[in-house]
């Protein structure tokens, strides 16, 4: 039995917003088509977790990226299905190309991330295109 003011506390993970999808990664120039992820999108983080790793989360294998380094993500317009998020760190930018399992998630995954990205969002630049 839980203490009356723990069960009125924010427990971690339990009060918390995640959406978890599965895509698989698009890479230019690769051997293999496709890498299958687990896409996690919580209120702070986007984390890729390859599926291979995805029972046991492996810090090393995870992606953990922060809205706050996301500078856009946008639908592909003739894909619909395929999504891609540009984050920059440090000095250089980074582009993840993504595919979903509908066109519909895809357009989800895309409105979570601009939600997640608004509080980080300067109106001094421009927008992603």
């Amino acid at each position: 039995m839980l203490h009356p003011l723990a069960q009125k506390a924010d427990l971690p993970g339990s009060n918390s917003r995640y959406k978890k999808y599965t895509v698989f990664r698009k890479q230019p120039m690769s051997f293999t088509s496709h890498h299958q992820y687990s896409l996690i999108l919580d209120e702070e983080y986007m984390h890729a977790i390859p599926a291979e790793s995805a029972r046991t989360i492996s810090a090393e294998k995870t992606r953990r990226i922060p809205f706050s380094e996301i500078v856009g993500c946008k639908q592909n317009s003739r894909h619909a299905k395929q999504f891609k998020v540009v984050i920059f760190r440090d000095t250089a930018q980074k582009r993840y190309d993504w595919i979903a399992q509908t066109a519909a998630e895809a357009a989800e995954i895309v409105e979570e991330t601009t939600k997640g990205m608004e509080p980080y969002r300067h109106n001094d630049i421009p927008d992603f295109g």
